[in-house]
């Protein structure tokens, strides 16, 4: 099931009344000393606080079974997160394998905050700057010479109100798409099978502007994002090299717009790259650290390239982009 399924599926099974508990299994990832942070697999990090939830010989990684209640909400001021959810119970499922708790390690070492749980150094592969000098450079390129294409564009968007509440889709917007020369427009806008004569943008909420415009503020060397590499991993039975970056706020990757604010939130995230070619394959972007009062909790996508054949000629081409938005009072939209 891909990551857009997983989140349906999760929040999904809290439709109806406002349930006792909720349950679901996924993957241990950090422990505070008044929160539990844990991965649905292939799917969203949930955060919960720790309530009186004992949680003793855990370690990074480990899949668990948790049981929590629905709670209002809880601001957590030094994590830039409101909790809906309260931890009741907590089970092992199975230890860690090896590859997951180093996995999980080498995404946690990109991130601050509190972790009572014991986080071993992660095995950090020999930097190699030419290779990553190599990606740098295939990838600004692949931006600067991306080919002209037109296609059609589907969107759709689901909500939730909160916890426990049943997803519905808040609509449906459908473009021809055009690229050419580096710029994206769209024409012929529908929203529910209807004409929208407005702008795109004020069609509200956080919408697909345009896909990879995140490639050139990730591998600018004029902008202050750090990249380290964290090995190799198998990606849809391909091997991939796996790069991990940080971006800070105020960042060369733009600003969010929401309820009339502006703001500009670091960022953090991977990306898969082909290591035959340096294309990237897959991107992943975390943006968090929104204001209080922004509305807004975090804002997350992942693009996804692919080659196709056409004629005699090979054209990396986008296939799909997921994205949600859990926000201050609860909602998610997907």
């Amino acid at each position: 099931m891909n990551r857009s399924g997983v989140l349906l599926a999760l929040l999904s099974s809290w439709a109806g009344a406002r349930p006792a508990e909720i349950t679901f299994t996924g993957r241990l990832e950090r422990v505070g000393s008044a929160s539990v942070s844990v991965r649905v697999a292939e799917g969203p990090l949930v955060h919960t606080t720790r309530g009186a939830a004992t949680i003793d010989n855990y370690e990074i990684a480990d899949q668990v079974e948790v049981t929590c209640i629905p709670i209002k909400a809880v601001y957590d001021a030094q994590a830039g997160l409101h909790y809906h959810l309260q931890l009741a119970r907590i089970r092992l499922v199975r230890r860690a394998l090896p590859e997951e708790r180093a996995e999980t390690i080498a995404l946690l070492s990109w991130q601050r905050g509190e972790n009572l749980l014991k986080l071993p150094a992660a095995p950090v592969p020999p930097p190699d700057a030419s290779e990553l000098e190599r990606v740098r450079q295939v990838n600004l390129e692949y931006v600067a010479k991306r080919e002209n294409f037109v296609a059609d564009e589907i969107q759709k968007r689901y909500i939730s109100q909160d916890s426990g509440k049943p997803w519905r889709l808040q609509d449906t917007i459908e473009a021809e798409i055009a690229f050419k020369d580096g710029q994206l427009t769209r024409q012929n806008i529908r929203r529910n099978g209807k004409p929208w004569p407005k702008p795109f943008h004020k069609l509200g909420g956080i919408l697909i502007a345009g896909f990879g415009a995140q490639i050139k503020p990730l591998f600018d060397p004029a902008c202050s994002v750090k990249i380290n590499f964290a090995g190799r991993q198998e990606a849809s039975g391909q091997p991939m090299l796996i790069y991990l970056f940080r971006s800070p706020a105020q960042g060369c990757f733009g600003e969010y717009t929401w309820n009339g604010n502006l703001y500009n939130p670091p960022r953090t995230g991977r990306v898969l790259v082909d290591p035959a070619r340096g294309n990237t394959i897959r991107y992943e972007d975390e943006a968090s650290g929104f204001p209080e009062k922004y509305g807004l909790e975090r804002v997350i996508w992942v693009d996804s390239w692919d080659y196709v054949t056409i004629g005699q000629s090979s054209h990396l081409v986008p296939v799909a982009r997921i994205g949600s938005s859990p926000r201050s009072a609860g909602q998610i939209v997907v």
